[in-house]
């Protein structure tokens, strides 16, 4: 059986190893980009292939494996050439790209085809390259040059608005949680020394308000990690604690890139909230208590995860009064006496056809359910016994609500 090694590192090499991810990140690399280099560290291991195929397993782990073998100095110069080669591969794809939408632009005939795939890779180009260029070595030869492409595509009016949004936005949300947390409803914000030693920058950090602050099931980890200009620190203080990266207090970065760091934001936003919290405003006290009730219910033989379970379930639904429909997963509605007919829409619906297919029993309803289900036929052939591998149908189905 084979067993995938973990590297361990010193205390230093986990600094850097800090360091060098969040240049890895920041110059848009993924793990194609070092897979081979991860290869060639492995070949020196007892089985090179199994080696690099654990070594493999994401842009963190590589660089881990790459700072135990060939140290922090050798892993962020493969970084850097990485980000050179991306560099150069944008740049000749936004020449050829250009170029052949130039050419399609004075043909004589309009090519859908090419003119998609020459505008996709020349817009894949310019987001790569402003990236790619944003972190040159102090002793790079090309770096002024390679800052100024970095300015000259990113430094526009409208990137500058995006910008001012952003950051006033992170300022906004920092001061809020500073509140929270004077209120012991949250963990305070904190302003950090850049790890990659850029002076021009700090790194803020936000903690996502956890179950127990009343603002939802989040889960961990719930880190937030933002770059903040220097020159807009104005906007933090004194909201923000500043601290330096070697202070004990300093936040530790969790590796988080900006899709995860998106995908968390996304669900604590559009998490409910518990009102667990005491300080989180409570419903008003001039309004009667909130009435829930279940709207539908869900009549089945097979469990949730059978591969046939969507072709054998019968809905009972609220039409609202106490009213029930009983609708199987063809859109087919059925009444007490057997028979069925799809559910006319609300212009056309008449009485008569609502007196014989509604149900004022939710009772009598779901027993019709669980009456029609083990009838249902998919393709008007497949049924609900062949699902179950001619296990016997008993008449109970299992009824969930919703």
């Amino acid at each position: 059986m084979t067993t995938t090694t973990t590297t361990t590192l010193s205390e230093v090499d986990a600094v850097e190893l800090t360091r060098i991810t969040s240049l890895a990140h920041s110059v848009g690399l993924d793990s194609l980009d070092l897979r081979a280099d991860v290869e060639e560290a492995a070949t020196g291991e007892a089985d090179p292939e199994q080696a690099a195929d654990d070594h493999n397993a994401g842009l963190d782990t590589q660089l881990r494996y790459l700072i135990g073998v060939l140290g922090a100095e050798g892993t962020e110069t493969l970084v850097r050439e990485a980000a050179d080669r991306r560099a150069d591969t944008a740049l000749a794809a936004i020449i050829s790209s250009a170029t052949t939408l130039r050419e399609l632009r004075s043909g004589p005939s309009y090519a859908p085809d090419r003119w998609q795939h020459a505008t996709t890779e020349l817009v894949h180009a310019l987001e790569t390259l402003p990236r790619a260029v944003s972190a040159p070595a102090p002793d790079d030869p090309d770096a002024e040059f390679l800052r100024a492409l970095h300015r000259a595509l990113t430094d526009t009016p409208a990137m500058r608005e995006q910008y001012f949004d952003r950051n006033l936005l992170l300022a906004v949300a920092a001061k809020q949680q500073f509140m929270l947390a004077a209120r012991g409803a949250a963990t305070a914000p904190m302003l950090c020394d850049n790890v990659e030693a850029d002076p021009q920058f700090l790194v803020l950090y936000l903690e996502l308000p956890a179950d127990d602050d009343g603002f939802g099931n989040l889960g961990t980890p719930r880190q937030i990690a933002r770059h903040i200009p220097l020159e807009l620190l104005k906007w933090f203080l004194p909201h923000v604690e500043q601290v330096s990266a070697t202070d004990s207090r300093a936040p530790w970065w969790d590796h988080s890139d900006k899709a995860e760091t998106w995908r968390r934001m996304q669900e604590w936003v559009t998490t409910p909230t518990t009102g667990s919290d005491p300080h989180e405003p409570g419903a008003d006290p001039g309004l009667p208590a909130p009435r829930v009730r279940a709207s539908r219910y869900e009549v089945t033989y097979l469990p949730e995860d059978h591969p046939d379970f969507h072709g054998f379930f019968v809905e009972v639904i609220s039409r609202g009064l106490g009213r029930w429909l009983v609708k199987d997963v063809f859109g087919r509605c059925y009444s007490r006496d057997g028979h069925r007919d799809l559910e006319p829409s609300r212009s056309t619906r008449t009485d008569a056809w609502c007196e014989q297919f509604w149900f004022t029993d939710l009772a009598t309803a779901i027993t019709t359910a669980t009456h029609v289900a083990p009838a249902l036929k998919v393709n008007g052939r497949f049924t609900l016994r062949q699902a179950l591998g001619d296990t016997p149908v008993d008449g109970g189905g299992e009824v969930a609500d919703s």
